[in-house]
């Protein structure tokens, strides 16, 4: 009798703990991932800054990205020099991260080339830079076709310099947005949420499942000395460097006709 008491126990744990692997099967595959996370990384030690801190001209820029799943993710930024500036993906952009989509895990944009890390910049001259982060787990066809259009930022011209410039995009100038407003709806929308978390999980989008966004603004202050010719010209020297090799081959190069050349003239006088 006893051994008969046990059996109905023993199916009822069975029964239970099939119940139990069901529900916890069932939470597994309905948990929706966390939201993507970001984190800002001004200048050469990495430190993030407040929203609207004061950054000189040129300051390197990169950025964090933390995902639990596949995502797409589009980088842009806006400020009145400029305009709108597409940083990530980009045509002009050599780099060894991957694009489309970026895979679960930490990334660091724009990534590396040459054993490098490659940063971004804030705007060239005075005023507000507005960066803009979207994440989407499908394409955003209509951004990235608008971010074609933009400015591109990267190092195609120069891939062994560590910082990106700026370049038209491959349609020409005659496509480029007025420089006076963001381009896109979606990057207005996230310009407009842009507050004090720049760090941390990205917002949802208002009726669009899937799609989060992050903005972060910093401003570039007057300079509080003008700069003198000198440094002018230095900083142009510095600006123009990456060309003082190619201009060396280009005159180094004979010309084409240089073996069809007669004598040299004669001296003038007697």
């Amino acid at each position: 009798m006893e051994a008969k008491s046990r059996r109905p126990r023993r199916a009822v744990l069975v029964v239970e703990a099939a119940v139990l692997a069901t529900l916890a099967a069932i939470w597994i595959s309905g948990r929706t991932p966390p939201a993507p996370s970001v984190r800002w990384q001004f200048g050469e030690t990495r430190t993030a800054q407040e929203p609207f801190a004061e950054l000189p001209a040129d300051h390197p820029v990169r950025l964090q990205v933390e995902i639990d799943e596949p995502l797409h993710v589009y980088v842009a930024s806006w400020d009145m020099l400029r305009g709108n500036v597409a940083l990530w993906p980009s045509t002009r952009l050599k780099s060894m991260a991957s694009v489309d989509p970026l895979a679960a895990g930490t990334h660091e944009l724009p990534g590396r080339w040459e054993q490098q890390d490659i940063v971004w910049h804030v705007g060239d001259g005075v005023g507000v830079t507005t960066f803009l982060v979207i994440a989407s787990r499908r394409p955003l066809d209509d951004l990235a076709a608008a971010m074609l259009r933009f400015r591109q930022m990267g190092n195609a011209a120069f891939p062994d310099r560590r910082e990106c410039a700026t370049y038209a995009p491959d349609a020409g100038m005659d496509v480029v947005p007025p420089l006076h407003a963001i381009a896109h709806d979606l990057l207005k929308l996230c310009a407009e949420q842009a507050g004090i978390d720049h760090d941390g999980p990205m917002v949802p989008v208002p009726d669009r499942d899937g799609v989060w966004m992050k903005a972060m603004r910093v401003v570039t202050p007057l300079p509080e000395e003008p700069m003198t010719a000198e440094q002018a010209q230095q900083e142009l020297a510095e600006r123009l460097s990456p060309l003082e090799g190619l201009v060396e081959k280009s005159e180094a190069k004979p010309p084409a006709d240089a073996g069809m050349q007669g004598p040299p003239a004669p001296p003038s006088g007697r």
